[in-house]
């Protein structure tokens, strides 16, 4: 059985090989750019996202719902957002 402390370490550190592997590496650094590169690589190309802000505050407020049932008024809201 794991420890409660060495659970939430796992939490917070995260799953990725290279942030695992690599105790010296920025965690901060290296999930900006992950999100960066999702962002330029992946999210361009199946919508139009003019305002990096607030795509920013739609993740960040659907990360923090995960594992609960997702209510896209309340997010909307929470955002900024009128018409989502």
């Amino acid at each position: 059985m794991i420890k409660t402390s060495k659970l939430f370490e796992k939490i917070l550190n995260g799953g990725y090989p290279e942030i695992f592997i690599n105790k010296e590496m920025d965690r901060a650094k290296f999930f900006d750019s992950y999100i960066r590169t999702y962002i330029e690589r992946d999210i361009r190309k199946l919508i139009n996202v003019q305002d990096e802000i607030k795509f920013y505050k739609i993740i960040g407020n659907v990360a923090v719902r995960t594992a609960q049932e997702l209510n896209m008024t309340d997010t909307g809201f929470n955002c900024y957002l009128a018409d989502i």
